[in-house]
């Protein structure tokens, strides 16, 4: 009889954990913000307006799944403590992680000083 080989604990555990969907809120402000830049686009044009839209949303939705995707922010500065983010060009996604749950705080053009935002 052949011997089991042994299971590779650390991706059997990344695999489940990949497998626990998170609970993604928005906040008040990081609404605000979307319906800001939507308006801004729809402008001049309100097709690609609704494009970025659907993008922030589709970023927004899949930190459900993968959460850890988006780079963590400066770990040197303090007050960035826990902030990671995801792009949708030009636009920034700010959220935090934990236990099971993501929080997104602000969707800021990357134009912007968002460090000075974030603090």
């Amino acid at each position: 009889m052949q011997a089991r080989k042994p299971i590779l604990w650390r991706k059997w555990i990344k695999w489940c954990l990949a497998m626990v969907k998170y609970n993604v809120r928005v906040l008040k402000r990081a609404l605000r913000e979307i319906s800001g830049i939507y308006e801004y686009i729809r402008t001049d044009k309100e097709d690609a307006a609704l494009k970025v839209y659907k993008e922030i949303k589709e970023a927004i939705a899949g930190l459900s799944d993968f959460p850890f995707r988006g780079s963590a922010v400066d770990k040197n500065d303090r007050s960035m403590n826990g902030y990671r983010f995801v792009m949708v060009k030009p636009y920034i996604i700010f959220y935090k992680i934990s236990s099971r749950n993501v929080t997104v705080y602000h969707v800021i053009d990357g134009k912007r000083d968002y460090m000075k935002i974030l603090e």
